[in-house]
């Protein structure tokens, strides 16, 4: 009776620890997948900032953050626009 609530323990502990990992596992590609395209969108807001207008915006989702991505190339255009108009008039 013994040997037998030790197995069971024992194979408790066991699922528990694949859970556990299991759960780690599919929060580090979740996390992975939520900031790539924040840093990428991140770094071409820095890089237009300085004056590089011609960044590639390459965020294809469709969520929120595929939004602000589609945002950020309308905003993108619009200063390339208007950089344009400026040069004309000098």
């Amino acid at each position: 009776m013994l040997e037998a609530l030790t197995v069971i323990q024992n194979f408790a502990l066991a699922l528990l620890a694949v859970t556990v990992l299991l759960a780690a596992v599919i929060a580090w590609f979740s996390a992975r997948a939520l900031a790539t395209p924040i840093l990428k969108l991140t770094d071409a807001a820095e890089r237009m900032s300085l004056g590089d207008l011609n960044v590639k915006i390459d965020v294809q989702s469709r969520d929120e953050i595929g939004q602000l991505a589609g945002a950020l190339g309308r905003m993108q255009t619009s200063l390339r626009m208007a950089m344009e108009r400026l040069r004309k008039k000098k």
